[in-house]
């Protein structure tokens, strides 16, 4: 029988918003176990440990979907996020700032990135990106 790689992410999906932290924590690592290079599950699995309180696994795991993956935006974000847990604010900045580079329609990364601003007391400002016609 083969692995079937949608119906794992999107089962271990349900998990993780129906707040089933163990079966989804399975199922993110029943793909990194068959699929090492699925950067998602790398990413989800990490953005599971950010909301249960372990911030530096977090980290490790998100940063490994980074290493996969290294133009996806929301991974930047959400390692951002754990940067920020572990009160590292000039490195949730950086992140939220690559987040932005990537994609600079990232309304998420926008918003961390000037909340972050806001809570070092930075007066730095990210320069706008306005779509030309």
């Amino acid at each position: 029988m083969s692995f079937d790689i949608a119906k794992s992410i999107q089962s271990a999906l349900e998990h993780h918003q129906a707040g089933r932290w163990q079966q989804a924590e399975q199922g993110y690592q029943a793909i990194i176990d068959n699929y090492p290079q699925y950067a998602d599950a790398w990413h989800l699995l990490g953005v599971l440990s950010l909301q249960l309180g372990h911030a530096e696994k977090a980290l490790e795991l998100i940063d490994k979907a980074i290493e996969i993956s290294p133009d996806t935006s929301d991974f930047y974000c959400n390692s951002g996020e754990a940067y920020l847990a572990l009160g590292q604010l000039e490195s949730a900045i950086n992140r939220y700032k690559r987040a932005i580079e990537i994609n600079p329609d990232s309304a998420g990364a926008h918003n961390n990135l000037g909340n972050m601003f806001r809570q070092s007391g930075q007066t730095e400002r990210p320069t706008p990106h306005i779509k030309k016609p």
